[in-house]
């Protein structure tokens, strides 16, 4: 079930209640989400798509952005980046925090801080015009970035057109990681 609050967790205990489920599976899983609280509170059986931020011992199917942000850094201060700029995508206007965005972050800035390498982090729209605003915007107040970790489809694909407007080249003269 996704977390767009089309169905309350009452109404997902309701359904296990009567029958109608036997389990849960949750996506989009926040570091605090209230409904995996309120449904192991009530021991409904759960697997989650994602995790909290809490050793709840609950089963999860998960990527393991911990390593991933750290690689990530590792793999551009290798290639002599020394200003990165993190882009990330708000899901909306509400984001209370999907845990898989905290952690990835999480675990750039302690990267960044380990190599001394400067981190610049920054949200956008997953459109075009946003990818292409972010570009123009951290290259006129921060030319020093030569490497960008992006997280959005559409916004990385316009990032990379807006450098090539610009004369730079990725990846000869800047990295991008998406």
């Amino acid at each position: 079930i996704y977390n767009n609050n089309e169905i309350t967790p009452k109404e997902i205990y309701h359904f296990y209640q009567s029958g109608v489920l036997d389990g849960v599976v949750l996506m989009e899983i926040e570091y605090n989400d209230k409904r995996v609280e309120f449904l192991t509170s009530r021991h409904v059986p759960l697997v989650l798509i994602g995790r909290t931020g809490k050793d709840d011992k609950l089963s999860f199917v998960d990527r393991d952005f911990e390593t991933d942000g750290e690689a990530a850094v590792n793999y551009l201060s290798k290639l002599g980046h020394t200003s990165i700029a993190l882009i990330r995508v708000r899901r909306s206007e509400k984001d209370t925090g999907i845990s898989a965005d905290i952690r990835f972050f999480e675990s750039i800035k302690k990267a960044c801080k380990q190599l001394g390498v400067t981190l610049w982090d920054r949200y956008s729209e997953n459109s075009a015009a946003a990818g292409r605003e972010t570009f123009i915007k951290l290259r006129n107040e921060h030319p020093e970035i030569s490497a960008a970790i992006t997280l959005g489809d559409y916004l990385t694909f316009a990032f990379v057109n807006a450098a090539n407007e610009f004369g730079i080249k990725v990846p000869k003269d800047y990295s991008i990681l998406a």
